[in-house]
């Protein structure tokens, strides 16, 4: 019998509407249901996209022992990050603050009824692997650590709304945007860039075609030169590496590990644009060898063209490649990453 999700006007949360987890979206209802009943809310943030979030969705979602103990200890509810990317953002940062890491999707958390989270993650498997716990494991212990000890979920949740009260900008606090902000912002980019690799911090990396176009135009605009050669090793290198599809063209989108042997790269043709809008007209007619560039480039132009002309409906594309192929975006853990 469908959940709630099959009323919502969502694709990605009708594509739960199935399941035999007892779903609610973000709404009153939901909230309402966890106050009066002080459970827990388990919140699932993903988008249609997502390869992590379907394979959680098959493994835990789908299963109905896993949905049974999601919904004897859990109000469960499910949000599309497309849909209110505002959630998304809130509870990204609240996740950062909690595990002092990078958040992404699917994006799982545990809040009190009050909305604050106390706990959280991304990807769960069901069975522990990847230096994870698994899932149902997870559930039964967060459960009782919300029932033993809710003073000190009490205690973090008031110090996790402090700190995000400090965080908002006030009006007494605005800093003028200038050029000593553009200098700090390619100073932060500079320390993380990878100069081996290419790209920047450490593997596995994303494209960050916002970055690099930032970069361009502050060497354009007679900032640091080492702006521009940042960007053009960056792009050689994932010309040459192995998230370049040499049968279709464009690039994909992000790379992890699959069971220590695999990468399984997904293509983006919303990043790919965003490359390409920026790659051919502002950086290959500057560079001195741009031959290979280039082309590639125009591939990436030509493989999102393509893309339109058959109204790609689903805007991901997963390949396997061998390990051996990859060099820019390679990690080199068997742990998979959020997407």
């Amino acid at each position: 019998m469908p959940n709630r999700l099959a009323q919502e006007t969502s694709p990605y949360l009708q594509q739960h509407a199935d399941n035999p987890v007892d779903w609610f979206p973000w709404g009153e209802e939901a909230l309402t249901r966890a106050r009066e009943l002080n459970k827990p809310i388990l919140l699932s943030i993903g988008y249609s996209a997502c390869h992590w979030c379907h394979v959680m969705a098959h493994e835990s979602f789908e299963d109905a022992d896993v949905a049974a103990v999601m919904n004897q200890h859990f109000i469960n509810i499910k949000v599309d990050r497309e849909e209110r990317p505002d959630l998304d953002h809130i509870y990204q940062a609240a996740h950062n603050m909690l595990t002092q890491r990078n958040g992404g999707w699917p994006l799982t958390l545990f809040l009190t009824p009050d909305q604050v989270p106390f706990f959280g993650g991304t990807y769960f498997p069901k069975q522990a692997r990847y230096n994870l716990p698994g899932f149902v494991s997870l559930l039964k212990r967060v459960a009782e650590l919300y029932r033993t000890r809710q003073d000190g979920i009490a205690k973090q949740s008031a110090s996790l709304l402090q700190v995000f009260g400090t965080s908002l900008p006030s009006a007494e606090n605005q800093v003028s945007f200038n050029k000593t902000s553009l200098e700090e912002a390619f100073s932060g980019l500079q320390q993380s860039f990878d100069p081996i690799h290419g790209g920047f911090g450490g593997a596995p990396k994303f494209p960050l075609p916002t970055e690099m176009e930032f970069l361009l135009r502050f060497a354009t605009r007679g900032g640091n030169p080492d702006a521009h050669r940042m960007v053009l090793h960056t792009l050689r290198k994932m010309a040459d590496g192995g998230i370049y599809d040499q049968l279709g063209g464009g690039f994909v989108a992000t790379v992890w590990m699959n069971a220590g042997k695999f990468l399984i790269l997904k293509k983006c043709y919303m990043t790919m644009a965003h490359c390409w809008h920026f790659i051919p007209m502002r950086m290959c007619c500057q560079a001195k060898h741009r031959s290979n560039v280039w082309c590639k480039a125009s591939r990436v132009g030509s493989c999102v063209r393509c893309s339109r002309r058959k109204a790609v409906i689903i805007p991901a594309w997963m390949r396997i490649l061998s390990m051996r192929k990859a060099s820019f975006m390679c990690g080199r853990r068997s742990r998979p990453q959020a997407c």
